[in-house]
């Protein structure tokens, strides 16, 4: 009775201390995607996620309280309780003693108090109901290796199916499930039966094309027609394994070294050393304990761990480790999983050894992400949207280059809350939002869909206001973007004499923006307000000085140290021209210190320095230039020109003639060499 009592503690206090944390509205990333699709019944990116709309859409209604991404969330939070719940069932079977059991609550609490796992439970995400299923078939796949039955494998078919309409990362269970089925000698004339219960799971991705036809909200690919539906469910758009439409690393060995690195690295953040070491001694022990069980586990570990991260073998960033995190979930419930089987066959003296290993990781992964999971008063979502809404005038059109948060934001707060229906929300890629620009958009090349956008805009923008939300001021050709706080709007008659700077400060609320943030997402949309005033400052001296302040406060942002790189170049190229040395050389020294590879900022000083004539320090700007590209004609024409300078005939014509290799048609830098050449004899 008393352990009984222990039990409920344990449930009820876990699920006070993600509630706690949970957030009030839409995060950063796809939650506001997720929401929307669930409360509205739409269609989300690739692959769709059926089986999470479909149980979004049914919390929305059974929880009473609360907004309903609040309500979305809080199903998170429920999910992770009822994988708790029936991980604990589990272990009544699976351990025939209390402190066992405990042990593997304790591994178990370790794993759902680790950084990835606890942030994706308090907010909209489909990796918690990832793991609850994964769950179900770790405990089933159990039973059929303890007690061969066809009818595990009924329900293990069904359950592959229908978790594959939730995440397709579960896919990493079927060489395990496949290598059981053939150890246990299963009849083979049962395959047929059982890919039909398979198929009875996998139909729950039949919803997106009933849903698509009613043409909800959130629409990705339109598929209706089957064609459409083969690309969402396949990922045709990404790549079944990619997770950006940008390609991978080269596969080499290099590279393959730095996914198992950057592996080992988040495991380590997630669970720590302790936690690493009794999963690598827990696969051991199952090796000579439980041969088939080993396998099993072993297979999925490595697949959904360090294979998934070589097939998508992205760079290294924190965009790419923010994207990346997520995927960590499955491959550390496995570990975790492991250590908890392998108790089994642990003697109980060591046992108690490892519970004070499990223990020390509860303690710090509580205390340390009760803080960095801490969503209690995540506003920054819901304030960038709101003060968007404030910013477009009445049956105004937004066009968004791109941006998770911009798309996903707005679309809940109009699809879901149903604000500022007056306005057209699209995005430019004609994928999120109903597209604008014909039915055919997405099978036409880059350069026909750039002259579509084109063609169809500029008909907008002499009927409607026109915003752009968009870094590029010259998206739209022959037209004048004008600041309008996060966007741009296109100068027209239909503007009102209020728009300026003051007005968005007086309007927008910036209240989360300074606050601390652990995650990637939300750390890389807080720049947004500083960066797009700096971006359009008049006073060149205020505009380098907001710059460099958006580096030094958020200068792991990826994006930003991009486009700060770009307004920089710009301004400099001004001020060089105009005469301002002095100020061009800071800008450039700095944009070295942002990306000291920049050879465009390293050929620039070297001008600098040729025109103070201190030649010295420009060759050797322009020596750094031709060590990182030897192929870069202007470091070599450079140099030839300050030998020129100094009379080196010798060193001009070793120059020019390099020149002349990368370009060979160039007829002035021939003149040049005969020229030097007549002066070296002379």
């Amino acid at each position: 009775m008393k352990f009984k009592v222990l039990i409920w503690f344990i449930l009820i206090s876990v699920y006070l201390i993600l509630l706690y944390n949970v957030s009030p509205y839409v995060n950063s990333g796809d939650s506001g995607e997720l929401i929307t699709v669930a409360c509205t019944l739409g269609v989300a990116h690739s692959p769709g996620y059926p089986l999470y709309s479909l149980l979004g859409k049914i919390f929305c209604y059974l929880i009473p309280y609360g907004n309903y991404a609040y309500r979305m969330n809080v199903m998170n939070v429920l999910l992770s309780i009822f994988t708790l719940i029936s991980f604990i069932s589990f272990l009544f079977r699976l351990y025939n003693d209390n402190f066992r059991i405990i042990f593997g609550i304790g591994v178990f609490l370790s794993f759902l108090f680790s950084e990835s796992y606890f942030r994706n439970t308090v907010q909209a995400e489909v990796f918690i109901l990832n793991i609850f299923l994964a769950n179900l078939l770790m405990i089933w796949s159990y039973k059929e290796i303890k007690k061969p039955s066809l009818k595990n494998w009924y329900f293990l078919s069904f359950l592959t199916g229908l978790s594959l309409g939730n995440h397709h990362t579960i896919v990493f269970f079927v060489p395990s499930l496949i290598f059981i089925f053939f150890i246990n000698k299963i009849n083979i004339k049962k395959i047929p039966l059982l890919f039909l219960f398979f198929i009875l799971g996998f139909s729950i991705y039949s919803v997106l094309p009933l849903r698509a036809a009613k043409e909800p909200y959130f629409n990705w690919g339109n598929p209706r027609k089957l064609k459409n539906l083969y690309r969402v469910i396949t990922r045709k758009d990404y790549g079944t394994f990619q997770l950006t439409v940008e390609k991978p690393l080269k596969y080499d060995f290099n590279n393959l070294s730095f996914q198992c690195y950057r592996f080992f690295k988040k495991v380590n953040n997630d669970l720590g050393i302790f936690l690493i070491i009794l999963i690598f001694l827990s696969f051991i022990k199952l090796y000579f304990s439980c041969k088939i069980l080993f396998f099993y586990l072993i297979s999925g570990y490595l697949l959904s761990g360090i294979g998934f991260l070589i097939l998508s073998n992205l760079p290294s960033s924190e965009l790419y480790d923010g994207i990346l995190e997520r995927f960590y979930i499955l491959p550390n419930f496995i570990g975790i999983s492991t250590v908890i089987f392998a108790a089994t066959y642990i003697d109980k003296k060591f046992l108690k050894i490892m519970f004070l290993m499990v223990l020390f990781s509860i303690i710090k992964n509580l205390t340390i992400n009760f803080h960095r999971c801490n969503y209690r008063n995540y506003y920054l979502n819901y304030d960038y949207g709101l003060n968007i809404m404030k910013t477009l005038l009445k049956n105004s059109f937004l066009l968004m280059d791109g941006g998770d948060d911009t798309f996903y934001t707005l679309g809940y707060m109009q699809g879901v809350e149903k604000r500022r229906t007056d306005v057209k929300l699209h995005d430019r890629g004609g994928l999120v939002f109903k597209s604008i620009y014909g039915e055919d958009f997405r099978s036409l090349t880059k350069e026909e869909k750039e002259k579509r956008r084109i063609e169809i805009e500029k008909i907008l923008v002499k009927k409607f206001p026109v915003f752009y939300s968009t870094f590029n001021k010259n998206i739209l050709p022959e037209t004048k973007l004008r600041y309008a706080g996060v966007v741009y709007v296109v100068e027209t008659n239909f503007l009102p004499s209020y728009y300026k700077k003051s007005f968005f400060r007086e309007i927008y609320s910036y209240r989360t923006i300074y606050d601390k943030y652990y995650d990637y997402r939300s750390k890389a949309l807080v720049p947004i307000y500083l960066f797009m005033e700096a971006t359009n400052e008049e006073d060149v001296y205020k505009k380098v000085k907001l710059l460099k302040l958006c580096y030094f406060l958020w200068k792991e942002v990826d994006w930003l140290k991009n486009n700060i790189k770009i307004e920089l170049h710009n301004e400099a190229y001004k001020i060089l021209n105009d005469g301002d040395i002095a100020l061009a050389k800071d800008i450039y020294e700095f944009i070295l210190r942002i990306d000291p590879n920049d050879t465009n900022a390293l050929l620039n000083l070297g001008v600098i320095f040729e025109k103070l004539n201190q030649f010295d320090l420009a060759k050797t700007y322009y020596y750094k230039v031709i060590e990182m590209n030897p192929y870069n004609p202007t470091a070599y024409y450079n140099l030839g020109v300050i030998f020129w300078k100094e009379s080196n005939w010798d060193k001009v014509i070793e120059y020019f003639n390099k020149v002349l290799k990368i370009q060979p048609d160039n007829q002035q830098i021939r003149n040049y060499i005969e020229y030097a050449i007549k002066k070296r004899k002379s």
